[in-house]
C-alpha cells in the first residue's frame, strides 16, 4: 500500500491527479509483491519485472511510460532500505 501511495502521489504531483495514476501504482505494486513472493528480491530484476508488466498495460492516459514507473519504484525501494 505504501508503494501504491508513493507512486500515485509522485504522478499526481508531477502532473494532474488522474485515476490512471492510481491504476498504474496498483499494477506496479502488485508486480513487486509477486516478485517478492517468487523470492525474486534483486532490485534490478524487480525493475525489469515492473517495466515488462507495465509495457502490456494501457498507459495512454498518463504522461509516463513503463520505464519511468519502474525506475521510480526501484528508487523508492532503495530509499526504504536506508
Amino acid at each position: 500500500k505504501i508503494m501504491q501511495d508513493e507512486i500515485t502521489t509522485w504522478l499526481d504531483d508531477e502532473w494532474i491527479p488522474r485515476q490512471i495514476h492510481r491504476d498504474i501504482a496498483i499494477r506496479a505494486s502488485n508486480t513487486i509483491k509477486e516478485s517478492w513472493m517468487r523470492e525474486d528480491k534483486e532490485i534490478t530484476s524487480i525493475l525489469f519485472n515492473v517495466a515488462n508488466d507495465l509495457s502490456t498495460f494501457d498507459m495512454r492516459e498518463s504522461d509516463v511510460n513503463a520505464w519511468d514507473i519502474a525506475n521510480k519504484a526501484s528508487d523508492l525501494m532503495l530509499q526504504s532500505m536506508g
